[in-house]
């Protein structure tokens, strides 16, 4: 591998990595709203709860577009293909216990697929700097 394309493996793949601790970081403070939610924290922790879900989808969206340019430039990792899922959202607004409960479910399941992601970039991205696997980026 060139070191033109390393520096470009390198730099897609650490936008990537940053995106998803962004949307992890969003997803978790949601969980946090979300438990003081069910609990019957009120409207404010419903609303506070509901922009934090609003902001990462939107971080997950540049996320996606990240990872789809590093996966691009490796051409052999899955795009990431995760929604938080519009209408749970709009459910839990009703203030439903069972839709808070499903929303936290969701949350926690998105939480799992990007630690997943999050560690397989991790490691390709130090195959790449350690030049483990010399096919990495190679079409």
């Amino acid at each position: 591998m060139n070191d033109d394309k390393k520096i470009e493996l390198e730099f897609t793949g650490n936008q990537a990595l940053k995106s998803l601790m962004e949307v992890k970081a969003l997803t978790a403070k949601a969980k946090k709203l979300g438990v003081w939610d069910i609990l019957g924290g009120g409207t404010f922790f419903s609303y506070a709860k509901h922009f934090n879900i609003y902001k990462a989808k939107k971080a997950l969206e540049q996320a996606k577009n990240h990872l789809q340019i590093f996966s691009d430039a490796l051409n052999n990792i899955p795009a990431l293909n995760i929604n938080i899922g519009l209408i749970l959202t709009c459910l839990d607004f009703e203030e439903n216990f069972i839709a808070n409960i499903v929303v936290q479910k969701r949350l926690s399941e998105l939480e799992e697929k990007i630690d997943k992601i999050i560690i397989e970039i991790k490691q390709i991205l130090y195959n790449i700097n350690n030049n483990i696997d010399n096919n990495i980026g190679n079409n």
